[in-house]
């Protein structure tokens, strides 16, 4: 590692990283990357440097990152650090079976660690081999690593890092899918940078509204929106600053008040009157209850968040609950949405209706195999029916890998993970 250490910290490598930033700053990804690759000509480029890009490359271009520590492992087959960063780029693609003994080659090197045992019971797990997978979970040793835990499982399972994604959707915006720039925006909103951090990114937004109304010159209602909802973001949003701004553009207040046409402008404005309480969700409902299920469930409706808004909307009102069936059923149905589908199979378990063998359990693991909420479903279903319980903590310890949940506190963490395996081991110990 000392010749990784020197081309790391070395004044060519070191330039690329802040020209790299400056370039991202200006929304030129694909530039960033090439500042880095530029650096020594293809055929130059020495095992430690092709190691260094691959982590340069880690999550922002997952197969640039691959391709790089694939051709450090050709030139050094077993380093143990080369095999586990190898390890975590195929990981990272779904490869878990491929990743697996890559794992394996870099602990059978003396080496240990909370991240090692971490990653490669999850492949374990994946692979079939539970008993093994249960062991390397108690050599990560959670009670004294939980935190560690729960950032190596990110750095497999988290999304791409906020600048690749916004790249890609500038991409799909100048390709003409001017629709993309309400993603847009709302990414520069939630500029969330792992499972846990995320804020505003004012730069991104101001970004965001230029190029909103250069694209959108001919479209001033879309761009109105869009402004606006930058704003509340910008902006300190009071009551008073939020009628004024709502009355001024004729929405969503007073029996003339109209819905913004994107959905996640009113989306945000609707969650925004009822927490400064200028309206109630019964009037709102009263008022726009007509409007939303047009938008969500009309002839080729596509929009998600009138679907989100009716069913909050209806959930204010005990009286109006079973209609959340309705609601539930669209989402899973027309959207493929698996927080809808989990939604309603917690109503149908609430009273009852559920069992493992359920035709619409059944179809929901098919639909989302790895939906933490609805797998834990079936293994308390299991558990209640009396059924085996090995193959239901399986599919809920894969769930957990792959989003963890929130299980102690108000933060996604391993805790529920933990207690998985711990369950696991004491079935197949039986």
């Amino acid at each position: 590692m000392d010749e990784v250490n020197k081309v790391a910290s070395s004044e060519k490598f070191e330039a690329a990283a802040k020209k790299a930033k400056s370039l991202l700053a200006e929304d030129k990804l694909d530039e960033a990357n090439q500042a880095y690759i530029s650096l020594i000509p293809d055929d130059k480029l020495t095992p430690a440097e092709c190691f260094v890009l691959g982590n340069t490359f880690f999550s922002m271009e997952d197969d640039l990152a691959l391709k790089y520590q694939q051709r450090a492992l050709a030139a050094l087959p077993d380093d143990p650090h080369v095999n586990l960063e190898y390890a975590m780029d195929l990981h990272r693609q779904g490869k878990a079976k491929e990743a697996l003994p890559h794992y394996e080659k870099y602990l059978s090197k003396g080496k240990s660690g909370y991240l090692p045992h971490t990653l490669l019971a999850d492949c374990l797990v994946r692979t079939g081999r539970l008993k093994e997978a249960c062991e390397q979970w108690k050599l990560a040793d959670h009670p004294n690593n939980h935190t560690e835990i729960d950032f190596a499982i990110h750095s497999i399972y988290g999304a791409a890092l906020p600048f690749k994604r916004r790249s890609d959707l500038l991409k799909a915006i100048h390709a003409g899918q001017v629709n993309k720039l309400d993603e847009l925006f709302a990414l520069s909103a939630n500029w969330d940078r792992d499972w846990w951090n995320a804020d505003v990114n004012p730069e991104m937004l101001k970004k965001d509204v230029a190029l909103a109304k250069e694209i959108l010159a001919g479209d001033a209602e879309h761009f109105a929106e869009l402004e606006v909802y930058a704003e509340t973001y910008t902006q300190e949003v009071t009551p008073k600053w939020l009628e004024e701004k709502l009355k001024a553009k004729g929405w969503i207040l007073g029996e003339a008040g109209k819905l913004p046409s994107r959905g996640h402008v009113a989306d945000r404005l609707v969650s925004l009157v009822l927490e400064h309480e200028l309206e109630k969700e019964a009037t709102l409902l009263k008022r726009f209850e007509a409007e939303l299920r047009n938008r969500a469930l009309g002839k080729d409706a596509k929009d998600i968040m009138a679907l989100n808004m009716l069913a909050h909307l209806l959930a204010s009102d005990e009286k109006l609950a079973p209609q959340l069936a309705e609601i539930d059923q669209a989402g899973w149905e027309r959207y493929h949405d698996d927080r809808f589908a989990a939604s309603l199979l917690v109503g149908l378990l609430g009273t009852d209706k559920l069992k493992t063998d359920s035709p619409q359990f059944i179809q929901a693991m098919k639909d989302f195999p790895e939906n933490e909420f609805i797998a834990m479903m079936g293994v308390e279903m299991a558990e209640k029916e009396g059924k085996p319980m090995s193959q239901p903590l399986v599919e809920a310890i894969k769930a957990e890998f792959r989003h963890l949940s929130i299980s102690i506190g108000i933060i996604k963490d391993s805790y529920r993970l933990k207690g998985l395996f711990a369950l696991l081991e004491k079935e197949l110990g039986k």
